[in-house]
């Protein structure tokens, strides 16, 4: 109860990783809430990445941060469109999951959640950058680094 009242959204995964406790609903949650922590609040000139980072956030503590229209000058949040977000994310994701996934309780890493996830990610940055192709396939590397199978993931 504590971790999550602190935003320990990592430390929550762990400790119901080690207790074998399957709630999807608070796996899913906690797993957004990871996600949406290494991005918001935000502001991109996308309206694509403004409906999916709405929709991602939707059910997460992160539910009121800011998904700002860039043109809204005069505000500090970090850009979406800049991608500095992608190497945190994929850090982060790694991290956690090769810490939690293979351990005997695989249910407290929701692959459709996070794969979902970090496609809509890759779909809203790709729509901004269509020159970068570099940017195609950071979710599926993400997840083999966490030690996934490749067969796991479609």
């Amino acid at each position: 109860d504590y971790t999550c009242e602190l935003n320990l959204f990592d430390v929550c995964l762990l400790i119901l990783n080690t207790c074998n406790r399957n709630d999807r609903e608070i796996i899913e949650t906690l797993w957004k809430s990871v996600i949406c922590e290494e991005i918001l609040p935000c502001q991109t000139t996308s309206a694509i990445a403004i409906s999916f980072l709405t929709q991602l956030k939707q059910g997460s503590p992160f539910e009121d941060e800011t998904v700002m229209q860039s043109g809204d000058y005069g505000n500090d949040l970090q850009s979406f469109d800049n991608g500095e977000w992608i190497p945190r994310l994929r850090n982060r994701v790694t991290a956690l999951g090769r810490e939690l996934y293979g351990k005997g309780a695989d249910y407290t890493v929701p692959l459709d959640l996070i794969v979902q996830a970090l496609e809509g990610l890759r779909q809203a940055y790709s729509e901004i950058h269509k020159e970068n192709k570099l940017s195609q396939s950071w979710p599926i590397e993400t997840m083999l680094n966490v030690g996934v199978p490749f067969d796991a993931l479609y």
